[in-house]
């Protein structure tokens, strides 16, 4: 592996890294619950289910969002394989 390849990789892990970050932060907060927020009985599982959905959903964005980086990156590192 030359120093590029391993620079790579460094960001790639760092990406993954972030993205566990957020899954847990945002994990927590999902499980903090509001006391000022008040929400009748029939309503408490719906509205659990909605915000554990906009969660997932978020997660996977962010997942994707990483993805993405890391084909650009590796992209880049062909090229520039390429040019030497």
């Amino acid at each position: 592996m030359d120093l590029l390849q391993i620079l790579l990789l460094i960001l790639s892990l760092h990406q993954l890294a972030v993205v566990i970050h957020l899954m847990v932060t945002h994990l927590k907060q999902a499980n903090l619950e509001d006391p000022a927020v008040v929400v009748p009985g029939d309503q408490v599982g719906k509205a659990r289910e909605e915000q554990e959905t906009l969660l997932q959903l978020h997660l996977l964005k962010e997942i994707m969002v990483a993805q993405r980086q890391h084909q650009i990156d590796l992209v880049v590192a062909e090229a520039l394989e390429e040019l030497e």
